[in-house]
């Protein structure tokens, strides 16, 4: 919202904050829609059709949330609040791999201790040896591994109730997931490069 000139959502960010505290709460949810059906998106955003469009695929999200968790007749409802915790999780997860900061001179950039290329291939190496799963994130457990278990669980999900968006987001979780794969098999070529020119 910065982006585009607005002031910081304060009441958006408290009806999240909520929201969050108690996402398997139905009305919870549909607190939160009313928010954004009858305020945020008809008045305090209606020039910007940009924003718009980002709090109408919020409200789509909402949608699929309250299917699943009134569908607590079958085990996919139980599924959708733990997915839910992931995520938020996995938002922190994400954070700490992104390689913040300038670029100097066209190629060189201070990088953090674990995104330094010897680090990204013994991680590499090592989210081979762990095993993803559908149903919870264990300690340690690299990005890559956590994504594909996050894929699972929305591929689940989505077949479960032929849900259009959780496929769609499992679609960019697992182009996600291939790119930071193919990012870290770049670090063990380059690796492997220098070893050996430095060897030659």
């Amino acid at each position: 919202l910065t982006y585009y000139g607005y002031s910081k959502p304060t009441e958006f960010d408290i009806a999240y904050a909520q929201l969050k505290s108690r996402a398997s709460d139905i009305s919870e949810i549909q607190k939160f829609q009313v928010l954004l059906v009858s305020k945020l998106i008809v008045d305090t955003y209606h020039v910007n059709s940009y924003v718009q469009e980002k709090l109408v695929d919020v409200l789509r999200v909402l949608d699929e949330m309250n299917f699943l968790l009134e569908s607590r007749s079958s085990k996919s409802g139980n599924d959708a609040k733990p997915l839910f915790d992931r995520l938020l999780a996995y938002d922190h997860m994400l954070e700490d791999s992104l390689q913040r900061g300038p670029v100097r001179f066209g190629f060189t950039k201070q990088r953090k201790f674990w995104h330094w290329n010897i680090i990204v291939a013994f991680r590499y190496l090592y989210s081979l040896l762990c095993c993803s799963s559908r149903h919870y994130s264990t300690t340690f457990t690299p990005i890559q591994t956590e994504t594909r278990g996050i894929v699972k669980s929305l591929h689940f999900l989505s077949k479960e109730h032929d849900s259009k968006v959780l496929r769609r987001e499992s679609r960019d979780f697992e182009t996600f997931f291939w790119a930071t794969r193919e990012s870290d098999i770049a670090s063990l070529i380059f690796l492997s490069g220098f070893f050996v020119f430095v060897a030659s």
